[in-house]
């Protein structure tokens, strides 16, 4: 499949506010939807992709990790890792991997809270550990309640958050002990006393940004130093960290509520500017939308201690559409009633992983690409069937046409037979029997014959 911009209507864009800051907006396209339970894999709560491997965390009474192999192209079940147990609780809330180590995370509200290490081509388990085996982070309490994992692009160390007032850990990825050598320059604690949700890296420079209640926190990693961050600007700045996103953003206002999550896209896969995306989740189970819960802010911005990371301290989100996978209507779901995703962008395939709780479903988007033509698609519904018949019967016109382009003839109808049953997307369609092709045939003849 040819990957290029779109028209107009889905390119990805620079939208320019008066008398402020330009803002960037973010285009991403739906490549595949994965049902989880199809797969096996139990209710998702959690993703990690890299390469052709995509480990699935289930969440509650079903707590499991599941690898799934070729995800994008045949997907297929591999087994469930070694040394995961079935959990109660909340199950596996965080994953990540770097493609050498796979981190998990369990919170199952203090009981059997786990961090395990896993080594990524094998599957095989490491380490675990509980808070009350893991090393302090400095000075406060140590977790009390594992939340976030995720693995640090510059030293390969193992860092997790926790609720409460638990602070970020950093730990030796082959150990499990402490991989700090200063941790009490780190952080000063979490500005919200609520402890932090979850985190993730800047895959370049290492720069961090945290998840925390009602907000987001980013720290700059300082020249020179392997764990110490400073602070960004004056926006809430605490040493260590700064708050980037939140305050009066309502949309960001999560009620002291568990699965939330962050993940950093490079500029090089938006196309624009490096972004993270977050997701929100309101005080009650409601109905609401997708892109309502799925949020995007600039990541760029901030670095010069001065400039705050959105347009003001309210937190304004960078546009960020998603689109099905026609590359024009945007996505949509029955419905996410709960607010669960994770996030998970695959820098080998360039592929941003979304797993939605609620639908069973976990979502593959990639940069907005063409979709090619599908031939004998002749009223490009993505499905070449009865209904295509319909139009060639009818003289057209017809799109996709391959043949004989702007004449309805015999060829086209040639095409539309030899491609019947095939899709585009995840359409199932019927494939007629013999003697309904046969049927087909007669009423082709009959129809030339008419034209001629």
């Amino acid at each position: 499949m040819t990957r290029s911009l779109l028209t107009r209507s889905a390119a990805v864009a620079l939208v320019v506010a008066s008398a402020i800051p330009s803002i960037a907006q973010v285009t991403l396209q739906l490549r595949s939807t994965l049902d989880a339970f199809t797969l096996g894999t139990g209710n998702p709560g959690s993703v990690a992709a890299y390469g052709d491997s995509l480990f699935v965390g289930s969440l509650f009474s079903a707590g499991t990790i599941t690898r799934i192999d070729n995800p994008l192209t045949s997907p297929v079940n591999a087994g469930t890792l070694s040394g995961t147990l079935v959990l109660g609780g909340n199950g596996y809330v965080s994953l990540d991997t770097d493609g050498t180590t796979l981190v998990a995370a369990s919170n199952n509200s203090g009981v059997n809270d786990l961090v395990q290490v896993f080594d990524f081509a094998t599957g095989s388990l490491r380490y675990e550990a509980n808070p009350g085996g893991l090393p302090g982070p400095g000075p406060g309490p140590s977790l009390s309640r594992i939340d976030g994992a995720a693995i640090d692009p510059i030293t390969g160390n193992v860092w997790l958050t926790g609720f409460g007032g638990g602070l970020p850990t950093v730990l030796s990825a082959d150990t499990l002990t402490s991989a700090s050598d200063n941790p009490s320059t780190l952080f000063a604690g979490s500005p919200t006393g609520t402890g932090f949700r979850d985190i993730d890296f800047d895959s370049e420079t290492g720069d961090l940004y945290l998840r925390a209640t009602n907000g987001v926190l980013g720290g700059q990693r300082l020249e020179g130093s392997v764990d110490d961050f400073t602070t960004l600007n004056s926006l809430g700045a605490t040493a260590g960290f700064s708050q980037i996103a939140g305050g009066d953003f309502a949309t960001l206002q999560d009620s002291n509520r568990s699965a939330l999550n962050i993940e950093f896209l490079p500029a090089s896969f938006t196309g624009t500017e490096a972004v993270f995306i977050t997701n929100t989740r309101v005080s009650a189970p409601t109905l609401a939308s997708f892109d309502s819960q799925v949020l995007a802010f600039d990541a760029d911005a901030g670095f010069d201690g001065e400039t705050p990371f959105s347009l003001d301290p309210a937190g304004v989100p960078v546009s960020l559409t998603f689109l099905n996978s026609d590359g024009v209507t945007p996505f949509t779901t029955a419905g996410s009633t709960d607010g669960i995703y994770d996030f998970s962008f695959d820098p080998v395939n360039e592929v941003l992983y979304i797993a939605d709780h609620s639908n069973g479903a976990i979502y593959a988007f990639s940069r907005p690409f063409e979709v090619e033509p599908l031939v004998g698609d002749y009223n490009g519904d993505g499905a070449v069937n009865a209904a295509d018949y319909t139009v060639w019967r009818d003289g057209g016109p017809l799109q996709n046409e391959t043949v004989s382009p702007g004449v309805v003839d015999a060829e086209d109808y040639a095409a539309w037979a030899d491609n019947y049953g095939a899709t585009s997307s995840a359409i199932s369609v019927a494939v007629p029997e013999p003697n309904a092709l046969a049927l087909f045939a007669l009423a082709a003849a009959v129809g030339v014959a008419r034209r001629c």
